[in-house]
C-alpha cells in the first residue's frame, strides 16, 4: 500500500516540491550571507548606508549591499564608518597599511589598531585607503579648482572697461597638497587719464606628516600699476596644524618665517624678514551657501613698517554642481603705509564661478 503512494504522478509532485524548497533556500542564502556582516556608513547629509565595505581607493569608497548591489561613495562626503571586521587601513602620512577596526562614536570616527590603541577623529579624512587584503601603497592624485569672472563695460560720454578674473587649482594626493591661486584686475578708460592693472599669484605646497601636522612652503607676488606700492613679493616656510577638514567645514593654521621684498614708487626697494601666521577657514552656513576666509598676518622684524594683513573673505552660493555666485572682499592692511596712502585697501567683487 505504501509503495503505491509513490506510483503514477506522486513521485513527480514530490520532486517538484523538493526543487521549489531548494530554490527558496538558494534565494534566501545571499540575504543571510549579506546580513552576517553589516558595516555602516554615515554621510554628511544624514544618510546611513549598510552593507560590506569592499575598499577605499582613489577617494572612492566601495560598499557591497543586498538592496542595491555595489555602491560607490565619494570619501569626501563620508562622516563616519563602523566595520564589523578589521580591514587593512592606511592613514595619511603612513607608508604601510595596518589591520584596524573603525567605529562610530557620535559624530566622531574611532580607529582601533591591532594592539587595541584607539584614536578619535572629528572626520573621516585621516583614512587614505582601505582594503580587505593587504594592499600595495599607491599614490592617487586629485585635480580640482574654481574659476571666477566678472566683466563690466560702459559706453557713452566715457568708455570704461573692467575685467576681473580669479581662481585657484589644487593638485593633491594622500599627503601632498599643491595650490596655485591667481587674481587679475584690468581697468581702462579710453578717453580719461586713468588705467589700472592689478595681478596677484600665489603658490603653496604642503606636506602632511600626520593627520593634523604639516609643513608648508609658500610664495606670493602682487603688482599694482597705480599705487605707490608697485609690488610685494614674499617666500617662506611654515609649520601648520589642520584642526578639521570635511566637505562642509575646514580650519587650517600655519606659523613660520617669510622674506618680504617691496618696491615703492617713491621710497624705492625694501627687504624685510617677517613672522607670518596664515589661516584658512570655510563653513557652510546652509545647504548651498558657503562662507570662506583665506588670510595672512605678517610682522616685519627688521622694519618700522611693522604689520601686514592681507587676504580675502566672502560667500559662495552654489547654483548647480559646477556654477556658483560669489561675493568676495579682498583686503590689504599695512600699519605703516607709504606716503599719501591709507592703511586699508579694500575691494568688493561680484562674480560667477565655475567649479570642478
Amino acid at each position: 500500500m505504501k509503495l503505491q503512494l509513490f506510483r503514477g504522478r506522486y513521485p513527480i509532485v514530490f520532486f517538484r516540491f523538493l526543487m521549489n524548497c531548494l530554490k527558496g533556500c538558494a534565494l534566501l542564502l545571499p540575504v543571510f550571507v549579506g546580513t552576517g556582516r553589516a558595516d555602516t556608513i554615515w554621510l554628511e547629509n544624514g544618510d546611513v548606508l549598510s552593507g560590506e565595505v569592499v575598499g577605499l581607493d582613489a577617494g572612492i569608497l566601495k560598499l557591497k549591499t543586498v538592496y542595491a548591489g555595489e555602491l560607490s561613495v565619494n570619501w569626501r562626503h563620508v562622516r563616519s564608518v563602523k566595520t564589523d571586521n578589521p580591514l587593512w587601513i592606511n592613514l595619511i602620512g603612513e607608508n604601510k597599511a595596518q589591520l584596524r577596526e573603525l567605529h562610530s562614536s557620535g559624530d566622531d570616527l574611532l580607529i582601533v589598531d591591532e594592539d587595541g590603541y584607539e584614536r578619535r577623529f572629528s572626520a573621516a579624512w585621516p583614512v587614505a585607503s582601505m582594503a580587505q587584503s593587504e594592499p600595495v601603497l599607491d599614490d592617487n592624485w586629485e585635480f580640482r579648482g574654481n574659476f571666477d569672472v566678472n566683466l563690466e563695460n560702459k559706453s557713452g560720454n566715457d568708455i570704461e572697461s573692467r575685467y576681473r578674473m580669479n581662481g585657484q587649482m589644487h593638485l593633491d594626493d594622500q599627503w601632498n597638497k599643491n595650490r596655485l591661486k591667481w587674481n587679475v584686475d584690468v581697468e581702462r578708460k579710453n578717453e580719461g587719464i586713468w588705467k589700472k592693472d592689478i595681478w596677484e599669484v600665489e603658490y603653496d605646497y604642503s606636506r602632511y606628516f600626520t593627520e593634523h601636522w604639516f609643513a608648508n612652503a609658500s610664495s606670493k607676488k602682487r603688482y599694482h600699476s597705480r599705487e605707490n606700492l608697485r609690488s610685494r613679493s614674499n617666500a617662506g616656510g611654515f609649520i601648520g596644524y589642520r584642526v578639521r577638514e570635511t566637505t562642509t567645514e575646514a580650519l587650517l593654521n600655519s606659523l613660520g618665517l617669510t622674506q618680504i621684498w617691496e618696491t615703492y614708487d617713491r621710497e624705492g626697494k625694501q627687504q624685510n624678514l617677517a613672522v607670518g601666521w596664515k589661516m584658512f577657514h570655510r563653513r557652510y552656513l546652509m545647504n548651498d551657501l558657503e562662507y570662506f576666509v583665506d588670510s595672512g598676518l605678517y610682522y616685519r622684524i627688521q622694519s618700522q613698517r611693522q604689520w601686514i594683513w592681507d587676504g580675502e573673505h566672502g560667500v559662495r552660493y552654489k547654483m548647480t554642481d559646477n556654477l556658483s555666485f560669489n561675493v568676495t572682499q579682498i583686503f590689504d592692511f599695512d600699519s605703516q603705509p607709504g606716503e599719501d596712502e591709507k592703511k586699508l585697501d579694500s575691494q568688493l567683487k561680484f562674480g560667477i564661478g565655475y567649479n570642478w
